[in-house]
């Protein structure tokens, strides 16, 4: 085996081992009780990784293409949950990535969950919520969010409309870059604000100490304050060829949450409660329309 091959394998062990050191003891019983398939899901994340930087550290056969296969639809898994039982939800997943879909129409996020698995381009876990209680997106995703254990997680609503293998790019370019999080070309906002993004879950748990968006908002805002928090800690990525289009006839009528939207501005000015310094915000605030700082709260 060369010796490049080797190294990329050991880092790709030790990086599994590091994040589920946790785990072992749980695998091990898994494994003496006979439950197989709960140990090899538990698994199947690292090994195909493993598989796959074998496959391209080896020479290819002449006359052989070693473009990885697309991953087919029924590699990936579809649950409807209502928002009030997201705490059944099973945390040990078979997959790298999780989608995450607030929804009010279970059609409508049905459809577009499909949709969306028939277009990744990679296996997945999607994970449709019922916001049948209207407690709002931000609220539902945090909760949906605290019972997965994958190493990304996308948000998403049932109003997205995906590109082909907008989630095998979305990967590959934060696999490629260690940015935090991707902001996927929504058809709107041009990579200012990752109204469907996709977070490196270790990332976005540091900046608000589990969650992933700031439970301070309801519906609005809590994706542009992770926008503009990524961008001041230089941990952003906008992917143009990443697409995932929001797709609401409607949409123009409708208005942001007004308390969420001064919530941002206040939360802005204050480097969001310390998170970020204010000198990059400073040369932000024109384009997130946030006028007037506190300079004072100055935070390092």
């Amino acid at each position: 085996m060369a010796p490049g091959k080797r190294t990329e394998l050991s880092a790709i062990t030790a990086e599994w081992l590091l994040r589920n050191l946790q785990r072992v003891p749980k695998l091990l019983s898994w494994l003496i009780t006979g439950q197989f398939h709960r140990a090899f899901s538990a698994t199947k994340p690292y090994l195909q990784r493993l598989f796959r930087a074998g496959w391209r550290s080896s020479p290819p056969l002449a006359g052989v293409k070693t473009e990885q296969p697309e991953a087919r639809e029924e590699e990936t898994s579809i649950e409807l949950v209502d928002a009030s039982e997201v705490g059944r939800i099973g945390s040990e997943d078979a997959s790298d990535i999780t989608v995450i879909m607030p929804c009010i129409d279970a059609k409508a996020g049905g459809d577009t969950a499909k949709l969306l698995a028939s277009r990744a381009g990679v296996a997945c876990r999607i994970i449709v919520v019922m916001d049948g209680d209207r407690q709002g997106f931000v609220k539902t995703l945090n909760q949906t969010a605290e019972r997965i254990s994958s190493r990304y997680l996308v948000y998403v609503a049932q109003d997205a409309y995906p590109g082909r293998r907008w989630l095998r790019d979305a990967y590959d370019a934060l696999e490629k870059t260690n940015k935090g999080l991707l902001g996927f070309n929504d058809g709107k906002w041009k990579g200012r604000i990752a109204a469907f993004g996709m977070v490196r879950v270790d990332w976005a748990r540091h900046i608000y100490g589990g969650p992933v968006f700031c439970p301070a908002y309801k519906s609005h805002f809590a994706d542009t304050e992770l926008t503009v928090i990524a961008r001041a800690l230089d941990a952003y990525l906008y992917d143009a060829d990443c697409v995932l289009v929001e797709y609401d006839p409607d949409k123009e009528a409708k208005r942001a949450d007004l308390e969420d939207r001064d919530l941002f501005k206040r939360r802005f000015a204050t480097g969001f409660d310390g998170k970020v310094s204010l000198k990059p915000l400073i040369e932000l605030a024109e384009e997130y329309k946030v006028s007037k700082f506190r300079t004072a709260t100055r935070h390092p």
